[in-house]
């Protein structure tokens, strides 16, 4: 059995043994003070691949059963590559042509030379013009897949290009391709650019919210990015998805990439929040009408249900980072002809409410909501007066705008005053 240290391990001597490091993960192998040495003395035949008779020859045959137990130790923590499962192993001109890619996947494959043959098999379309196709079809070819400017049946990935100056609708083109093709988009605007996670289906999210990056980047004073540089960026980080998913070492969770400010930053913007079983479609406006689990006889479709739950209007403000809030003209980002308000779920026991300096029946303490309640409550509070000689006591029921009770039988809405309070007084 021939193993290979992988790329980007690390291994240092410690008081007991050796201290190894490799993808975030770290482990201590108790050994004798001279393993360090005897081990970094055939780092060479490590990291271009060896056995344990080779081992063993040069370390002595007195050595071949710490050796054995060594790599064993070494392959069940994955920090070698088995060889012989790897598969065919490239020609040498490949592997010095195809370093940097053949080193990225033995770091993360477990078969990376079967990977990197699909790989060279892969074509990759790359639709658009601009600095970020230019730099995603020379990025690709280094790769070692094959791009091309048009989309043949079988493709399983396309990328989409659209250039602030040679613009391109992705929302058309997407829609125009086999169904199941997955798509790497990318907005280079005049502002920010935009990379998006490989995936199927519609693009008109990932518009809007290239549309709302933008508004943000003109409200903020250093949140244009300079272009074409922003743009060079964006065909790189496309290509590096590109990568990931045809090899297969894309994170399961990914998420668009924002190109912004002066200084050009990449940063990940979060995930998508999940959306709950049973919710809205996401082709709220041009779908055929559903029955809603919001209620009987709401349907959707086209553009005339009042389902709160719709996230229509995506994605959330928390996406974008600043200093200042949006501006009022840029708080949400609706799709084409489509009439739903994203609001997000409500929940229990949500922000806190100062008190009220208004006279009038306070309700609860602390300012929270228990009961979930989700009535709006009035602004001015109803005049309650007290009868002389007595003292109050708390209504047995909820407030009257929800239906649910708390343990001490008081209902905490978030605010100081509730609007249908019914109670009574007691000598």
């Amino acid at each position: 059995m021939r193993v290979k240290l992988r790329p980007g391990t690390h291994f240092a001597p410690v008081p007991q043994g050796i201290y190894w490091t490799r993808a975030g993960r770290s482990f201590l192998l108790t050994a004798p003070a001279g393993l360090y040495l005897a081990l970094d003395s055939q780092l060479d035949l490590l990291t271009r691949g060896t056995d344990v008779d080779e081992l063993s020859s040069a370390l002595g045959e007195s050595a071949r059963p710490a050796v054995q137990r060594i790599l064993d130790t070494l392959l069940d923590r994955d920090v070698l590559l088995d060889l012989d499962r790897a598969g065919t192993p490239p020609t040498p001109g490949e592997a010095d042509r195809y370093a940097e890619v053949l080193s990225y996947l033995e770091a993360r494959c477990a078969d990376p030379y079967r990977v990197f043959a699909r790989l060279r098999a892969s074509v990759v379309p790359v639709l658009g013009d601009g600095p970020a196709a230019a730099v995603a079809r020379r990025t690709i070819v280094g790769y070692g897949a094959t791009t091309t400017a048009t989309v043949s049946p079988g493709t399983e990935l396309v990328v989409l290009v659209d250039d602030a100056d040679r613009p391109l609708d992705l929302v058309a083109a997407a829609a125009s391709l086999p169904a199941g093709t997955r798509v790497v988009p990318v907005h280079a605007g005049e502002r920010i650019a935009l990379v998006g996670a490989p995936e199927a289906g519609d693009l008109a999210e990932f518009v809007a919210l290239g549309r709302r990056a933008g508004d943000w980047a003109a409200a903020e004073p250093d949140g244009a990015a300079p272009c074409p540089l922003s743009a060079v960026l964006a065909g790189s980080l496309a290509t590096h998805a590109v990568l990931g998913a045809l090899t297969g070492t894309l994170p399961a969770e990914s998420a668009p990439t924002l190109v912004h400010g002066h200084d050009v930053q990449a940063q990940r913007l979060p995930g998508r929040p999940p959306r709950p079983p049973g919710t809205h479609p996401r082709r709220c406006s041009t779908g055929s009408a559903r029955s809603s689990p919001a209620g009987p006889g709401r349907t959707v479709g086209s553009g005339t249900s009042t389902w709160p739950s719709c996230r229509c209007r995506w994605p959330p403000r928390s996406w974008f980072p600043g200093r200042a809030g949006w501006p009022a003209g840029a708080t949400t980002a609706p799709r084409p002809s489509c009439r739903f308000a994203w609001r997000p779920p409500a929940r229990p026991s949500v922000r806190p409410v100062p008190a009220s300096p208004r006279p009038g029946r306070p309700l609860g303490t602390g300012g929270r909501r228990r009961c979930g309640c989700s009535a709006p409550l009035c602004s001015t509070p109803p005049p309650v007066r007290r009868p002389a000689g007595t003292t109050r006591r708390p209504p047995p029921a909820p407030c009257g705008a929800c239906s649910t009770s708390t343990t001490s039988g008081r209902c905490r809405p978030a605010a100081t005053h509730c609007p249908t309070w019914t109670g009574s007084w007691s000598r």
